[in-house]
């Protein structure tokens, strides 16, 4: 299991993968494709290269380098919120999961970009913006093997 999908020390970069440059601050971006769709394959190995980020955004918004990460968005489940090919920043500290926000998750050995819903009863709902896809419902997520990587804080989408 790579970096990004494992509680390994490597899964929390460290501040030298982190490094600053006067006023930005480098996000590792793993090779991993979280899907829109109906579920990504996790590799198991994971390069990284880096995205840099302005330090007064972070710090804006609360976001600690040392949690963050970049992937790509696969699929087209999410559109028009992310679109194929889309950058996602992902706060791997955010885990907790809220109501209405979008996550990346990991389910039945797939990674999915997806909005939360709660439904009474200890029931998740994986919601697709694209209303060709039907939400995956998910009973009792932490008995079912749901991990949660982290919230998705902001996207990069090119025009």
């Amino acid at each position: 299991m790579n970096a990004l999908l494992t509680d390994s020390p490597a899964a929390q970069q460290s501040d030298d993968v982190n490094c600053t440059a006067g006023q930005f601050i480098k996000v590792p971006r793993f090779e991993v494709e979280a899907s829109a769709g109906n579920g990504s394959e996790v590799p198991s190995e994971a390069g990284t290269q880096a995205y840099a980020f302005n330090r007064k955004w972070l710090d804006k918004r609360g976001l600690k380098p040392n949690t963050l990460s970049v992937i790509s968005v696969r699929g087209d489940s999410m559109e028009p919120d992310l679109n194929d090919g889309d950058l996602v920043l992902i706060d791997l500290a955010n885990t907790d999961l809220a109501d209405g926000k979008i996550y990346a998750v990991q389910y039945s050995g797939n990674l999915f970009v997806k909005r939360v819903q709660y439904i009474p009863g200890d029931t998740v709902r994986l919601v697709s913006r694209n209303a060709q896809y039907a939400p995956i419902e998910i009973k009792t997520p932490e008995a079912d093997g749901v991990r949660v990587v982290g919230r998705v804080v902001a996207s990069m989408h090119e025009w």
